[in-house]
C-alpha cells in the first residue's frame, strides 16, 4: 500500500498492528463489509471520553484488579456522557441471542439499527460496554465464595451454582471467552489510535484500505461479541450436558439423608448393581456418592439370582399427572382408584406442578389431595418439579441439536408431548413402571379418562400387572389418532433457534406451525 510510506513512523505502526489484529477475522465476502460500510451514517463525534469508558471495559472483561485512585470513575466526568439506554438496549438482544446460527443477522440488525450514527470506535466500544455488563454480571455471579447473599440467590435463580461442578469443560470455555474478550480489546485499541490521526492520512488514499479494514474489524468484533453470548448460554446449559447419573446420585443421596432423620424410617438401602457392561471407574465414582450399602463389585452377583431379580419383583406403577382444572383432578383420582380394585394393580399417583406455576394459586388442588389421600404432589418451588421439567428441556434441546425429531424418535416424541401438557390448563397423565424397558402411555386428560371408563373391554381380570402399561399404551395410541387435537409447545425468546422442519407434531406427524405468542398470566 503506497500510502502507508508517506506518513509518520507511529502512524505505520498503528496501521501493520490494525492488520495484525484483524488477522483471523478477515473475511473473503467482501460483499458482507460493503453491507456493513453503507449502515455507516455518522453524526459525528457522540459519546465522549471513550478512552475512559475502553479502560473501564478493559478492568471488567480483563480481571485488571490493579488498584489505583480512578479504579471507580468519577460520574461527573464519566457517567453522563456513558449511553446507558443504547448500551441497556444492545445488552438484552446479547441475552436473546443462545445460539451462534444467528449471530450474523443480530450483527447486521445491530449495525443497522442501533450503531449507524456512531464513529466506527463509538460502534466498538459501545458494543465492548454491553458485552462487559453481560459478562461482568455473569463473572459477578460465578463467584460463590462471596459473602454477599444477594448474589448467591440471584446465582441460583439462574443456575450458576453448578459453574464449579462441570469443571474442565466450563475452564475451556471461560478460557476462548477471555482469549476473545483480549483479542477484542486489542482491536479496538489499535481502532481508537486510528482515530487520533489527522483525517488527511485518510483523505490521501484513492483506495481507503485502512477504512475497509477498520469496518471489517468493526463487523467481525461485534460478531464474536454476539456469538460470545452464545458461550455464556453454554457455560450455563453445561450442568445438564445430558454426566445424568452423577446428578441423579446426589438427588437420591440428599433424599435419602433426609428420609433417615425421621423416626419413622427404619429401613437400610442396598444397591445391586446389574449392569451389561463394567466400567472400575465410574462405578467407583457413582459408589462415592451413595450414603447407602453397596455390593462391592457388580461382578460377584451370579447369573441366576439377575434372573430371578428381573423375573420375580416387577416394579410398582407410577402415574405422573398434572393441568389446573381442580374438577377433572378430581374425576381422575377417582377413576384411579376403580382402576386399581378392578386391575388388582398398585398405582402410585403424583400430581406435578406447571414449572412456572405461582404455588398459592394451586392451594386448593394440594388439599384436595392431602385431604383425600390419594398421592403426593410435587409444587413448583420443589426440587423435584424443578427437576423434572428442567431435565425435560435438556433432553428436548440436546435432541433438537442432534437433529432428532418427534417424527423418528420415540424419545423426543414422550418428550415433546410432556412439553406440551406443561403448558397446558387442561388435564394429562403418564404412566410407567419402574425397571420396565416398555414404552410410557401417555395422554391428555379427555384421552386418558375416554381410555380408563372403557377398561373392562381391554383388560381380563387375571392379567400379568406388567402389561397393564402395554395396554394402556395401545389404547391410547388408538384413541387419540381418532380425535381432533389442538397440540402447541411454548419455547421461551431465549431458547436456541430451532429449524421449522424439526417441529414435527408427535400425535399427527405433520409439520407444526409457528406463531408469536403474547401472554399475561397474572
Amino acid at each position: 500500500m503506497s500510502w502507508i510510506s508517506n506518513i509518520s513512523t507511529p502512524t505505520q505502526q498503528v496501521t501493520q498492528g490494525l492488520f495484525s489484529a484483524t488477522k483471523l477475522l478477515e473475511s473473503d465476502d467482501a460483499a458482507i463489509i460493503k453491507k456493513v460500510q453503507k449502515t455507516h451514517k455518522p453524526h459525528g463525534r457522540q459519546v465522549d471520553n471513550l478512552g475512559d469508558l475502553f479502560s473501564i471495559i478493559g478492568k471488567i472483561l480483563l480481571h485488571d484488579n490493579r488498584k489505583s485512585d480512578d479504579d471507580v470513575p468519577n460520574e461527573k466526568s464519566v457517567a453522563l456522557e456513558v449511553p446507558a439506554y443504547l448500551i441497556n438496549k444492545i445488552c438484552c438482544k446479547l441475552a436473546c441471542n443462545c445460539t451462534d446460527r444467528d449471530a450474523q443477522e443480530t450483527t447486521m440488525t445491530i449495525l443497522e439499527k442501533e450503531l449507524q450514527n456512531y464513529l466506527w470506535d463509538e460502534k466498538l466500544v459501545i458494543m465492548a460496554a454491553a458485552f462487559a455488563v453481560n459478562y461482568g454480571e455473569f463473572y459477578l455471579l460465578t463467584q460463590l465464595d462471596t459473602p454477599d447473599p444477594v448474589a448467591k440467590n440471584m446465582a441460583f435463580l439462574k443456575q450458576l451454582q453448578f459453574i464449579k461442578e462441570i469443571g474442565s469443560a466450563s475452564q475451556n470455555l471461560s478460557g476462548a471467552i477471555n482469549e476473545l474478550s483480549h483479542a477484542i480489546m486489542t482491536v479496538i485499541k489499535i481502532v481508537l489510535q486510528f482515530s487520533d490521526l489527522d483525517p488527511k492520512y485518510f483523505e490521501a488514499e484513492k483506495q481507503p484500505s485502512a477504512i475497509t479494514e477498520i469496518a471489517r474489524a468493526t463487523y467481525w468484533t461485534i460478531y464474536s461479541v454476539v456469538t460470545c453470548g452464545s458461550y455464556i448460554a453454554a457455560l450455563v446449559g453445561l450442568r445438564n450436558h445430558l454426566d445424568v447419573w452423577d446428578v441423579e446420585m446426589k438427588a437420591l443421596a440428599k433424599l435419602y439423608l433426609e428420609l433417615q432423620t425421621k423416626e419413622h424410617n427404619r429401613y437400610q438401602i442396598v444397591w445391586l448393581p446389574i449392569v451389561d457392561e463394567f466400567n472400575e471407574h465410574k462405578f467407583s465414582s457413582l459408589q462415592s456418592l451413595m450414603p447407602w450399602y453397596t455390593v462391592r463389585n457388580p461382578k460377584i452377583l451370579r447369573p441366576g439370582f439377575i434372573r430371578y431379580i428381573r423375573e420375580s419383583k416387577p416394579g410398582s406403577i407410577i402415574c405422573l399427572y398434572g393441568g389446573e382444572d381442580i374438577k377433572w383432578i378430581e374425576d381422575f383420582t377417582t377413576m384411579i382408584n376403580r382402576v386399581k380394585d378392578f386391575t388388582k394393580t398398585s398405582i402410585d399417583l403424583v400430581y406435578v406442578s406447571k414449572s412456572n406455576a405461582i404455588d398459592h394459586y394451586n392451594n386448593a388442588i394440594f388439599d384436595f389431595i392431602t385431604a383425600k389421600k390419594v398421592g403426593g404432589y410435587w409444587k413448583a418451588d420443589e426440587t423435584h418439579n424443578w427437576h423434572f421439567w428442567t431435565r425435560l428441556e435438556s433432553i428436548f434441546s440436546w435432541g433438537i441439536r442432534d437433529g432428532k425429531n418427534a417424527k423418528e424418535n420415540d424419545t423426543m416424541k414422550d418428550v415433546m408431548s410432556l412439553l406440551s401438557f406443561n403448558d397446558s390448563y387442561k388435564g394429562w397423565a403418564v404412566f410407567g413402571q419402574f425397571g420396565s424397558s416398555h414404552k410410557v402411555a401417555k395422554a391428555t386428560g379427555e384421552v386418558i379418562m375416554d381410555v380408563l371408563l372403557k377398561i373392562s373391554n381391554w383388560w381380563k381380570a387375571g392379567t400379568n400387572v406388567d402389561s397393564f402399561v402395554i395396554a394402556l399404551n395401545q389404547q391410547i395410541e388408538h384413541l387419540k389418532v381418532q380425535k381432533h387435537h389442538c397440540y402447541h409447545i411454548v419455547l421461551p425468546a431465549t431458547f436456541a433457534k430451532v429449524p421449522d422442519e424439526m417441529m414435527i407434531c408427535p400425535i399427527c406427524d405433520r409439520k407444526m406451525g409457528k406463531y408469536p405468542m403474547y401472554r399475561c398470566c397474572e
